[in-house]
């Protein structure tokens, strides 16, 4: 039997900037898609995502506030929160 590749994705907290962006960054450079989370900065966290696109990279938004939330990771590209669903 053959093994399938397990999808490589990432969620990186904090990843409009410092720390967490350059973190974003490594691990979509060596082709991991990389949710980039922010809580209050779009702004800063959009520009992460266009240099990442501009790199040729996959990656999306993904905004909440981890110190309250609880979250569940569903086959790629979805992600449910107790308090709203982002696709």
């Amino acid at each position: 039997m053959m093994k399938r590749e397990a999808a490589k994705i990432a969620l990186i907290t904090g990843s409009s900037r410092g720390i967490g962006r350059a973190a974003a960054v490594k691990l979509v450079d060596a082709g991991i898609f990389t949710y980039i989370n922010y809580h209050q900065n779009e702004t800063a966290a959009r520009q992460v995502l266009a240099e990442i696109r501009e790199r040729g990279g996959e990656a999306e938004l993904c905004p909440f506030d981890v110190a309250g939330a609880v979250f569940f990771l569903f086959p790629r590209r979805r992600i449910i929160s107790p308090a709203r669903s982002y696709e």
